[in-house]
């Protein structure tokens, strides 16, 4: 109540555990913020965003749970995903499975819930097979047709399980970087170097914009009809830098890139900047 009665519409909870496996305290949770808002005690435009466990969506009581929380205001789940190869997911200490995560993302569609997803492509022992493996799942999921930025690469932040294993396997190169908190780490796969080399390069062109516009998409709007509007807008984005990614993956899979290589991506380019220069605002 405090939240609405300072004027927030949009409050976001990052605690994965916000439902953990309390099903009938989340019941409990929504029951008042519903109760709350037709008291006129809670801005009846006051919608949530929070984090979730694949565990808790995938739970038999969950269907009941998040219906009544999208009754109460839900707009949008954010899950870890983290991978579509069941060997990264082992690495990364995560036991959910690519099955698991997918049934999750079909329980949200189908309560018509907004989806964000953490994904890291790539990690320092990724090999290219479990690329290809990774591309195939993104494909499947329709994982570049969402807003959520899926392409990226692990980091090795201190005082982590992962961490520790890198220093054990001579993973970590360097010392930590005070200014973004990680240590630099040298990755093992030529063709999995190449490949993202070649998108870092073509992502930071327009990453200031791109994410000027995923802040947008976060932060308070006025109206959630333009936070839709804008998140449409930032999944076309997504869905051209997947396009690239993988003719990158496609040409190194057969040891060379096109001759073509720099036409495609100021095709590319031209449809990316499009889409920066006529973002709608209202």
């Amino acid at each position: 109540m405090e939240l609405s009665n300072n004027g927030i519409l949009s409050p976001y909870f990052t605690d994965e555990d916000f439902i953990g496996g309390n099903f009938e305290r989340a019941i409990l949770l929504a029951n008042e913020i519903i109760i709350a808002k037709n008291n006129g005690l809670i801005n009846p435009k006051m919608n949530f965003f929070f984090d979730a466990k694949i565990t808790d969506i995938i739970n038999k009581k969950s269907y009941t749970v998040l219906d009544l929380w999208r009754e109460a205001g839900l707009r949008e789940i954010f899950v870890g995903l983290e991978s579509g190869s069941k060997n990264q997911l082992k690495r990364y200490g995560k036991t959910a499975t690519p099955d698991k995560n997918f049934q999750a993302i079909e329980v949200l569609k189908k309560l018509g819930i907004q989806i964000d997803t953490g994904y890291i492509l790539f990690d320092p022992e990724m090999n290219f097979s479990e690329l290809l493996e990774n591309i195939e799942y993104i494909k499947k999921i329709n994982l570049s047709h969402m807003d959520a930025r899926s392409i990226k690469k692990m980091r090795a932040h201190p005082f982590t399980k992962l961490t520790e294993n890198y220093f054990n396997n001579s993973i970590i190169i360097g010392k930590l970087n005070l200014d973004l908190l990680y240590y630099p780490i040298q990755f093992k796969d030529e063709k999995v170097i190449s490949a993202m080399n070649y998108f870092e390069n073509w992502e930071k062109k327009y990453s200031e914009q791109v994410f000027d516009l995923q802040a947008m998409c976060r932060g308070e709007v006025g109206d959630e009809n333009l936070r839709i509007k804008l998140k449409k807008q930032l999944s076309e984005i997504r869905q051209i830098d997947f396009e690239l990614l993988n003719y990158y993956v496609k040409y190194l899979q057969c040891n060379s890139l096109a001759s073509d290589l720099y036409d495609i991506e100021k095709n590319y380019e031209f449809k990316k900047k499009q889409i920066l220069d006529n973002l709608t605002f209202s």
